[in-house]
């Protein structure tokens, strides 16, 4: 193992010797699988009935064990020997590799059998070896085989009971008796019993399967051994920001004032500027209320806040002196056509315009008027009648 990496064997050995290594399994349950495939196997049998009602659960869990039962009483009759099947089948392959062994006895109940280069002990009486196969499986491994056949013994005699027959009939001889519907049972007199109040609790639903007290706590996530740590406050190799030295000093760089760079980032500001008389409000969450203009709840309303295109439309309950601020082009264009209590209405934008153009309108009429008069005038002075 230690060809493969030293890390990868420091990995393996971290977890429990006893749930992946043969050698500490005990070998009462003549088995000798290391995954849980079986329990997977389960719980796909029966995934289509989980997520149902308790009941309905229940009952379609019943009548798949009834039915499985019954189908595996009825698979007894395929047997062609005392042992099932899958038993039958590791003996006789155990029988074709136990040609490669050599044996030597040592008169009692002993044997040493040399296999590819190992040696192995077998006693036929306690029906052990020193690979544990023996043991863990219940089936005479290889090396117990050579020691049977060199006593005139047969293997297929020294397999565990547990795949006999007879133990075979006594897991399956219980069975499930069927049932009437639901609708067909009698009712009962005790109370009903009702489902607890839905409550939601805080957080997002966990998705990962809450672990047993004995069970491992290792992730699959890769380790970080090797990986060279950056500072993002300093650029210094060794400690990240939250260790920095530097990380309560401000810098001549650093300001009171909120930059640019933190309003795009999405900090808001702590405070803002009343362009009126100098004074501060604290700063109030904004509320939109048109395309890039916003107001807070002490009706100070600005422009693009955050920008350098900001703007400062109205500063509340003062009275805004600075006229430019008011009368600058905000980008904005009201819509036309607006209706109330269904009559055409016009923004006071539009009036003041068509105010101001009725006056220059007015004056340039004025103006006109008047120099057709002075001229009128001036030729009438002019005219000398001839006499």
């Amino acid at each position: 193992m230690k060809k493969l990496g030293q890390e990868c064997l420091d990995d393996l050995l971290w977890f429990n010797l006893n749930t992946w290594c043969k050698k500490y399994f005990q070998n009462y349950s003549k088995c000798d699988v290391m995954d849980n495939n079986m329990a997977e196997s389960f719980n796909a049998w029966v995934l289509s009935a989980r997520y149902k009602t308790i009941i309905t659960m229940l009952e379609e869990i019943r009548v798949k064990i009834m039915k499985r039962i019954g189908d595996l009483r009825e698979f007894l009759n395929t047997w062609i020997t005392n042992i099932s099947p899958m038993s039958l089948k590791i003996l006789q392959e155990n029988i074709e590799k136990f040609m490669q062994c050599n044996l030597t006895w040592n008169g009692e109940r002993g044997f040493k059998i040399k296999h590819h280069g190992f040696t192995h002990i077998v006693d036929i009486v306690s029906r052990s070896c020193s690979c544990r196969s023996w043991q863990l499986r219940g089936v005479p491994c290889p090396h117990g085989v050579a020691a049977l056949h060199y006593k005139e013994l047969e293997p297929i005699h020294f397999v565990a009971s547990c795949y006999s027959k007879e133990t075979y009939l006594s897991t399956y001889a219980h069975f499930i008796q069927p049932m009437n519907n639901m609708k067909l049972w009698p009712t009962s007199n005790n109370p009903i019993v009702k489902p607890p109040k839905i409550k939601k609790l805080p957080g997002r639903p966990g998705k990962v399967r809450r672990k047993e007290a004995n069970e491992s706590r290792k992730t699959a996530k890769l380790r970080k051994r090797g990986v060279v740590m950056t500072c993002s406050k300093c650029g210094t190799q060794g400690h990240n920001k939250r260790g920095c030295s530097t990380r309560n000093q401000v810098g001549p760089s650093q300001s009171t004032e909120p930059s640019s760079q933190a309003r795009e980032r999405g900090k808001r500001p702590v405070e803002h500027e009343d362009t009126t008389g100098g004074q501060t409000r604290p700063f109030k969450r904004p509320r939109m209320v048109g395309v890039g203009i916003y107001q807070a709840e002490d009706g100070f309303i600005t422009l693009n806040p955050g920008l350098p295109s900001r703007r400062v439309i109205n500063t509340g309950t003062r009275v805004t002196k600075r006229v430019v601020v008011v009368t600058g082009d905000i980008g904005y264009t009201p819509v036309r056509g607006f209706k109330w209590k269904g009559k055409t209405t016009i923004t006071s934008s539009n009036l003041e315009r068509m105010r101001v153009e009725k006056v220059i309108q007015t004056r340039f009429a004025a103006a006109a008027t008047t120099n057709s008069q002075s001229q009128t005038t001036s030729s009438r002075k002019t005219f000398v009648p001839w006499k």
